[in-house]
């Protein structure tokens, strides 16, 4: 076990985070909780938000077993966070528009200036996009299994120009301007999925074009706009994040040298398959492993048998930590 020097996490603030409902574990990640997060084993590099690696997490249990990265640079989880309203927006880089990029078959160079405009909220966020000709295209390539998806997005452009439209990955559509913002949207069942896009395909006119908040999504209905910078960042107005170990492997990434905790143990997580909660576990001295999902939300492990009631109030706290209705 590697032994850090943690200012950050002082003797008063550990004991005032042992507890989870009394239940006062033995051993106690939280993501969310970036102050006990580093992004090297040694705990000298603070994480300070999604999309880090994190190769050492701090027991927050105070007993100080640290959980530290098994085999440096390979498997380390990535911090990650999603609202609590859950999993929707399937674009990256929605907010300055970086996960697109131009294509076409027409000459000249084409722009885009983020932040360049003031957006539906009156907020200077709405981006500009300038085609230098006709056949130019502004995409970002999908790839998702089949099924029924829609695409939203909203466009401003000069009154009486035309748009080509393929917001839902399948089936394309021209848009007219009116001059003013308008939210579009397309949706589609079973066509192959190529890419998201705007265009000047299609004799479309337009050539100056404001964009803002582009989201695409499963079924058809345009839900609340949610901000995906990346796949391990991703937040919506008005929604709690929930935060989380995102391990790319199905195994290893972080683990803990722990004593002989005896024969009565609860082992519990949440993670994307629901909570987890194990009690009477043997749990000898030695090293173990943090289950390698795809979003560890919260683990832990409590050296004593639970009752019911005990049981219950864990798994209201776990609920809490990873699902939106709670």
């Amino acid at each position: 076990m590697i032994e850090i020097g943690l200012g950050i996490t002082s003797l008063a603030m550990q004991k005032n985070q042992r507890g989870i409902g009394g239940l006062n574990p033995r051993v106690w990640f939280d993501p969310s909780d970036l102050r006990t997060l580093f992004q090297d084993a040694a705990g000298t590099v603070p994480v300070t938000g999604a999309g880090q690696p994190v190769a050492n997490a701090v027991d927050k249990s105070g007993h100080g077993y640290h959980a530290v990265e098994t085999v440096s640079g390979a498997n380390t989880p990535t911090l990650a966070r999603h609202p609590a309203s859950g999993l929707r927006q399937n674009l990256n880089g929605t907010s300055d528009l970086s996960g697109f990029a131009f294509g076409g078959s027409g000459s000249g160079a084409n722009t885009i200036e983020a932040n360049a405009t003031i957006a539906p909220d009156g907020t200077w966020t709405a981006a500009r996009l300038t085609f230098s000709a006709e056949n130019q295209i502004f995409s970002q390539p999908l790839d998702l299994p089949s099924g029924t998806y829609v695409g939203s997005m909203w466009v401003k452009g000069v009154s009486g120009e035309t748009l080509r439209c393929r917001l839902s990955g399948g089936g394309e559509f021209t848009h007219m301007f009116n001059g003013d913002w308008q939210q579009i949207s397309g949706a589609v069942s079973g066509d192959v999925l190529t890419s998201y896009n705007i265009s000047t395909w299609a004799g479309a006119t337009a050539r100056v074009v404001d964009v803002w908040r582009p989201q695409h999504e499963a079924g058809t209905i345009v839900t609340p706009y949610q901000q995906r910078d990346n796949q391990y960042d991703i937040i919506e107005a008005g929604q709690r994040d929930l935060w989380y170990f995102s391990f790319d492997q199905i195994a290893g990434g972080l683990g803990v040298t722990l004593p002989d905790l005896g024969s009565d143990v609860t082992e519990f997580w949440a993670n994307e398959a629901g909570i987890t909660i194990i009690r009477g576990q043997t749990i000898g001295a030695g090293h173990r492993e943090l289950p390698g999902s795809t979003r560890l939300y919260a683990y832990g492990i409590i050296d004593r048998g639970l009752s019911e009631p005990e049981t219950a109030s864990l798994t209201k706290f776990l609920e809490v930590k990873s699902k939106a209705s709670a």
